[in-house]
């Protein structure tokens, strides 16, 4: 293990035991290992996040590197709806839709995404990290942009179920506060939520529950998420604590039908395959058997 997974598994291990605790997006992984998006459960949950959110400032957009230099021109990105016509059937389809992934602080100048948000096509070095991207508000904080510097550990390993990446932001040490992480394992009936970016939109947070463990060890959730979620961190709704990250689920849209149109996916609160959550112990103990 190399000298940055050694200080990183460190400041991992220290928060958990100090603190009592030009694309689109990149798509969920299914099940069966094959690529998906995302639904609404029951009642959709999704809202903008405000200033009094808990974990917003920590939470980071990741954005291709060309992108995010065009954005900081004042050229305009193609809407949710140009991209993947939504139509009028999400209140938010008219945003510009930016983010391939999501992810969160959870050391100083590290954060943590999913593996597979990575490829050949979004790789660290055209990869920029971005706080704040909301919709604006009174005491909102400016948007910032920060280069992915490396990545310091990562797996994307379907038969383990461990798909996530660490990676070190060019970001000052002390500029935003990462969260906490749980000591303790989440268990069936937990209500939880995510914070991220949904079909690359501007930063929105869900409600859901923890259904049930698969075979694998992830956490079954029905939180409302699409594509762009994959990374996004998932808090316990009690404490706060980061509990894992999103990392694959059902798909977002139903088959497309006849006249070309596309339909949100939406299923009952305990209905099709949920959305999955790699708990962080799990995560914290893969990066410990790496030193």
């Amino acid at each position: 293990m190399n000298v940055w997974k050694a200080a990183l598994a460190g400041a991992l291990i220290m928060n958990l035991v100090g603190c009592g605790g030009g694309s689109a997006p990149s798509a969920f992984v299914n099940t069966d290992g094959t690529l998906t998006q995302g639904v609404i459960y029951g009642e959709d949950s999704i809202q903008e996040v405000s200033t009094h959110t808990r974990n917003t400032r920590a939470n980071v957009a990741l954005v291709h590197s060309d992108k995010w230099n065009e954005i900081m021109k004042g050229d305009a990105a193609w809407t949710v709806d140009e991209i993947y016509g939504t139509g009028q059937q999400l209140p938010w389809s008219d945003q510009e839709s930016k983010a391939f992934c999501s992810g969160t602080l959870v050391a100083p100048k590290m954060v943590l995404t999913a593996g597979h948000c990575f490829t050949e096509d979004h790789t660290c070095e055209n990869t920029v990290f971005v706080f704040n991207d909301e919709q604006k508000m009174e005491g909102a904080t400016a948007r910032k942009g920060w280069q992915c510097k490396q990545i310091v550990a990562q797996k994307n390993d379907f038969q383990s179920g461990l798909d996530y990446a660490l990676v070190e932001v060019s970001m000052p040490k002390d500029e935003v506060e990462p969260v906490v992480m749980s000591t303790i394992a989440s268990v069936v009936g937990d209500s939880v939520y995510s914070i991220g970016y949904p079909l690359g939109s501007l930063k929105k947070t869900a409600q859901g529950k923890v259904r049930s463990v698969n075979e694998m060890g992830s956490l079954e959730t029905n939180l409302d998420v699409f594509v762009g979620n994959s990374g996004s961190p998932v808090f316990d709704s009690k404490t706060h604590d980061l509990i894992g990250i999103l990392h694959g689920g059902e798909d977002d849209f139903q088959p497309e039908s006849e006249d070309g149109s596309v339909q949100i996916m939406k299923c009952a609160e305990d209905g099709c395959k949920g959305e999955f959550v790699i708990p962080i112990q799990k995560i914290v103990a893969d990066i410990e058997k790496q030193k």
